[in-house]
């Protein structure tokens, strides 16, 4: 679900309310399903996008890993979420 031909792919819809579910979902999966790989393959495809509205959501999606998720796994995946960090704010 979180490919380029899935979720993220229904953030770049240009229909707004596609958009929103889709944002809506992936936000949904962050607080139900805590997984590095989930939290891996996210980043690289929000990383990979032009869109500007998936450019926006990645800051909520980087808050909600913060403030959700363990310590110790957001320690785990601190270098991952270093670049994805940088990547929202260059954006």
């Amino acid at each position: 679900m979180l490919n380029k031909d899935g979720l993220v792919k229904l953030m770049h819809a240009g229909k707004h309310i596609l958009a929103e579910i889709g944002t809506t979902t992936v936000i949904g999966i962050l607080r139900n399903v805590s997984s590095t790989k989930v939290l891996q393959r996210l980043s690289q495809e929000m990383q990979d996008s032009r869109a500007n509205y998936v450019h926006k959501v990645s800051g909520m999606v980087v808050l909600e890993i913060v403030s959700i998720y363990p310590r110790d796994v957001v320690l785990s995946l601190s270098t991952l979420l270093r670049g994805f960090m940088k990547h929202c704010i260059t954006n």
